[in-house]
């Protein structure tokens, strides 16, 4: 019988009210987490959940045990007397450009002097335009919240509520429940975050501020897993076989399996849903028959294990390996001994070699997942696939157990990859304005860098279906054309092909498609992951970019940085400029800080990443998706416990009848039910009837259907 502590008591951070509550767990003990509020979207009512964070769910993962699989933790953490404290983020798994000294290096900084060089780093000369000491002070008005003199890890607790730390310890994980005793345990949710296997947290995605307003209750779980290298060097050697990061999300689903009763959830009923690498991982966790019976239905987003970048065999492991390895100065033949050699290098200088061995790949023609992603293991006493069989075979075989299956992906997923290919090569190498190679190489090269064999055969093809013949040898030009193709190749395809077959075996399985037209113009995902990146391709629209899936589903309430920061802060000195020539120094915060003031009016969404009208209905009908398909194994029922139905029908996808929803085609057209997700992978018009001459209006699902025309070249605008 659960024992829940009646005595809850209140404790003040930051001026605000935190209830505590206790739940005792068998074989964990007593742990204390927190009683906290959803948003309210919309005006609707909040709800209260109960949420526990940074609860260990494998043992030291550090010093000798380097590059092992996880351990289960089997000791209690707390007492009822001194129970543990789940109350505060724990930290987060050592990745690119968040090493520990880095964070170590900000946190105990004063906010000025944390701002100062961060402006230098992502923004350059840029800085010069700024004045630090007003500029703070005009946060601090914006912001509501004091800065000045406060050490950067305050401020963060109070804007965000995350206490950032590194820690090679991590493997931690949040659990979120609308009850610790409901009348029948709750579908549970698991997620895994993306982040490329070398970055990349749960923090935020295992809180319910979102998903905990939708009319089914469910348990919410988020776990951290190792990355990059300590996550994912994969040898034939038992002391590093590989797929570490992955085992321990098997780990973590174990724990679910063992505890999460205790939380009001039913371990029956588990759906796995991850984004990009956690969509991958995902997919391979289905395929794998290590976790047969740990989780019941899945949600892709974003990727799959079939994706040029999510899986590789053990040989281009270890050249990899052994080639980054010498960056450390391991430079030993024999495998024990070198990684013998790599257990003693620090974290810092390890994620440094990792983030320069990357870099360098890129600029050389690899993708930058060289040495760090899941692989064929041979050694190791738990394999995540059966010995000399990919994730493809598995996959086409049907040697799997098939489960109900959502997947889908964003309209505009290429623009993290084209712009990391941009920033990272093209603009170095000169190639992005090396007209010649881009009109004659260009396609070639991109098939070459995903592994696609003689895709000199069909190059012509392909520039054919993405690009008008005057936007060669134009990279702005080609800007548009390029962020489908890479789109396609490097998540979108792979995504929809585990669709199909799953579906061809006989599971039911639904696609979506989020589309830029519900969004705001200003805010992205994109802005946030590529920041610091100096220079950048320009895109016409950001909208429906790679990870802003996570915008409506998650709270990702982050202080400007889910805007573009350049254009937030010129916004923000134009407009205080403005301000102190109408109404003078003295005011002129109090004129910056007006809700109906020009500044409020352009960029208050960008302040606190809270969403638009527009946004907030479509992350309520998504998140109606998402906890339709955990309860029901259907995204759309035909009606749900409460009356309730925010979406259409949506019916199952299949060879004959292959349809998907669009998600957010407009601000007032938020939901569509469409047909044939592959016409979409080019957003190039298409300019009369005569492209699909078998096109047959009367026995189509959308009769009123018309074919627009376009002008058949477009106007291209060069931006210097």
């Amino acid at each position: 019988m659960l024992l829940i502590f009646a005595s809850i008591f209140c404790t003040v951070y930051a001026a605000k009210e935190v209830i505590e509550i206790v739940v005792q767990v068998p074989d964990l003990g007593y742990i204390k987490g927190r009683t906290v509020e959803t948003l309210g979207n919309l005006g609707k009512p909040k709800k209260s959940y109960h949420n526990f964070r940074n609860i260990p769910f494998a043992k030291s993962v550090s010093n000798q045990y380097r590059f092992s699989a996880p351990r289960a933790w089997d000791t209690i953490l707390g007492t009822e007397e001194t129970p543990y404290d789940a109350t505060k983020s724990g930290p987060l798994c050592p990745q690119l450009g968040l090493d520990s000294k880095t964070i170590d290096h900000y946190v105990d900084e004063n906010f000025e002097v944390a701002l100062g060089e961060i402006l230098n780093e992502t923004v350059g000369s840029w800085a010069d335009l700024f004045d630090l000491h007003n500029l703070i002070n005009l946060l601090e008005a914006l912001l509501e919240v004091d800065l000045y003199g406060r050490l950067v890890d305050d401020v963060l607790q109070d804007l965000i509520d995350v206490n950032l730390s590194v820690d090679e310890d991590c493997l931690h994980l949040a659990v979120s429940t609308p009850t610790l005793e409901p009348a029948e345990p709750l579908p549970v949710m698991v997620f895994i975050y993306g982040g490329g296997f070398k970055a990349g947290t749960q923090m935020k995605m295992g809180e319910f501020e979102r998903l905990g307003e939708a009319n089914q209750e469910v348990v919410l779980v988020a776990m951290n897993y190792r990355l990059g290298h300590l996550g994912f060097m994969c040898l034939p050697s038992d002391e590093a076989a590989g797929n570490m990061g992955l085992l321990d999300q098997i780990m973590a689903l174990r724990w679910v399996q063992d505890n999460i009763v205790s939380f009001g959830g039913d371990p029956n009923r588990v759906t796995l849903f991850g984004q990009s690498a956690g969509a991958a991982s995902s997919s391979h966790l289905m395929l794998s028959p290590l976790t047969e019976g740990l989780f019941h239905q899945v949600i892709l987003q974003s990727g799959s294990a079939l994706a040029p970048w999510a899986y590789d065999d053990i040989n281009s492991h270890e050249y990899h390996t052994r080639k980054w390895a010498a960056l450390l100065g391991c430079t030993e033949p024999n495998l024990t001994d070198m990684i013998a050699c790599l257990k003693t290098i620090s974290i810092s200088e390890m994620t440094t070699a990792t983030g320069d061995y990357l870099s360098q790949s890129v600029l050389e023609g690899g993708m930058g997942f060289e040495g760090i992603n899941p692989c064929g293991q041979t050694h190791g006493a738990e394999k995540l696939y059966p010995s000399g069989q990919t994730p493809t075979e598995i996959l086409l075989s049907g040697n799997y157990t098939q489960i109900p299956l959502m997947a889908g992906a964003c309209q505009n997923d290429g623009t993290l990859f084209l712009a990391m290919f941009y920033s990272g090569r093209f603009f170095i190498t000169g190639e992005a304005e090396d007209a010649n190679w881009l009109k004659y190489r260009a396609m070639e090269e991109t098939m070459r860098v995903v592994k696609i064999e003689g895709g000199y055969a069909f190059k012509q093809d392909i520039q054919d279906v993405y690009f008008y013949p005057n936007e060669m040898g134009n990279f702005q030009a080609m800007t548009r054309g390029m962020t489908d193709l890479i789109g396609v190749i490097g998540l979108k395809a792979s995504t929809y092909k585990v669709l199909e077959e799953n579906a061809r075996w006989g599971a039911n399985s639904y696609f979506y498609s989020l589309e830029p037209g519900a969004q705001s113009e200003k805010k992205s995902l994109y802005h946030l992951e590529s920041i610091g990146d100096s220079h950048k391709p320009f895109f016409t629209s950001l909208g429906a970019s790679h990870s802003d899936d996570l915008l409506f589903l998650f709270n990702m309430n982050l202080p400007v940085v889910v805007c573009d920061l350049k254009s937030f802060l010129v916004g923000l000195s134009l407009s205080w400029t403005q301000c102190i020539y109408e109404v003078g120094l003295a005011d002129s915060t109090q004129c910056l800080t007006d809700p109906q003031g020009s500044f409020k009016t352009n960029y208050g969404e960008c302040l606190f990443g809270s969403l638009t009208e527009s946004e907030m209905k479509l992350s309520d009908i998504m998140v109606e998706a998402w906890t339709n398909f955990a309860t029901y194994g259907n995204p759309s029922p035909n009606n749900t416990a409460t009356g309730v139905n925010l979406l259409p029908h949506w019916p199952t996808w299949s060879d004959d009848q292959p349809y998907f929803l669009r998600f957010g085609l407009s601000k007032t057209e938020l939901t569509t039910l469409d047909a044939e997700y592959t016409k979409t992978y080019s957003t190039k018009p298409f300019r009369s009837q005569s492209m699909f001459p078998n096109f047959d209006r009367s026995q189509s699902m959308f009769p009123n259907f018309e074919i627009s025309n376009y002008a058949e070249e477009p106007i291209i605008i060069n931006i210097p």
